[in-house]
């Protein structure tokens, strides 16, 4: 089964798009192969590392490596803002 993501945005020959937390455990790797076969090239992470730890996603970069998909780290503390100057970088 392929994961279900929603378009925000479409940017040139790109698309913006989010979804929930992957899923973990077991399924763990099937997720990331769907997120590939979707054509997702990039993922960018808004969990700080404790929290990627708490929900079962700590072999996100890994996985993502593994499908040829470019991981990106940008956490977010709950109940907070990025950084506008580092968020403008980021895109």
């Amino acid at each position: 089964m392929l994961p279900t993501i929603y378009k925000v945005k479409e940017i040139e020959k790109s698309m913006l798009s989010v979804m929930a937390k992957p899923v973990s455990g077991e399924w763990i790797e099937d997720e990331f192969i769907g997120f590939a076969r979707l054509g997702i090239d990039k993922i960018v992470c808004l969990l700080e590392n404790f929290e990627q730890q708490e929900v079962g996603l700590a072999s996100e970069e890994a996985l993502c490596n593994k499908n040829s998909i470019e991981y990106a780290s940008f956490p977010i503390p709950d109940r907070s803002l990025p950084n506008t100057e580092q968020a403008i970088l980021l895109l």
